[in-house]
């Protein structure tokens, strides 16, 4: 141990971490809203995967029915970590005593980092002792073509995902690019045109 370290009681007991920090985090992170959170105290968890389904097939009434297998298989997770930690003065631990909002400045601040650091590593390939991000799996690209005109090209990644078995819960794109979309006229106005 560091002759600098020291160790003190923190001014937060685990169930205060709860209002704080985890369930703000859930509404700032777009990963965490997009995903299904699975909370655990395991050091890994297996999640069984179906390769391939149990065969159906159309029989005679009163034929066997041929047994089949499904494929299984599964993908082993081990949870990673994100923290911080904040040094604080003595008169915020007795403000956040007496009035919960001291603490919910610094817990605020830490909301938005962990949100910053989780949607970081959802979104690209590897993090440095961070989870494998989306853009380490596999995915096939859907081609907008330049900039959005329509609705189309959502409606081509519903495709490709249904084709695979799956269902498209939710879409994430950049701030600008929601601001855009949001601007995106459904139906373009339409002139008539009278001859006599």
């Amino acid at each position: 141990m560091a002759i600098t370290t020291f160790t003190s009681p923190g001014i937060l007991a685990p169930e205060e971490l709860g209002p704080l920090i985890i369930q703000p985090l859930r509404l700032r992170s777009v990963a965490l809203r997009v995903s299904t959170v699975i909370e655990t105290m395991r050091p890994s968890l297996r999640f069984p995967i179906v390769d391939t389904d149990a065969a159906a097939a159309w029989v005679a009434e009163g034929s066997d029915i041929t047994e089949t297998d499904p494929t299984l298989g599964e993908t082993v997770v081990t949870p990673t970590k994100v923290a911080a930690i904040v040094k604080v003065s003595n008169e915020l631990i007795a403000d956040s005593a007496e009035n919960a909002q001291a603490a919910g400045v610094v817990g605020d601040g830490l909301v938005r980092q962990f949100a910053r650091a989780i949607d970081k590593a959802f979104f690209t390939n590897t993090t440095t002792l961070g989870p494998n991000g989306l853009e380490s799996i596999s995915f096939q690209t859907v081609t907008v073509g330049g900039v959005f005109v329509d609705f189309d090209p959502f409606a081509d990644a519903i495709n490709l995902v249904e084709r695979v078995g799956s269902v498209v819960t939710s879409f994430a794109a950049s701030f600008s690019t929601v601001n855009f979309l949001a601007k995106l006229k459904r139906f373009q106005p339409t002139t008539d045109v009278v001859s006599n």
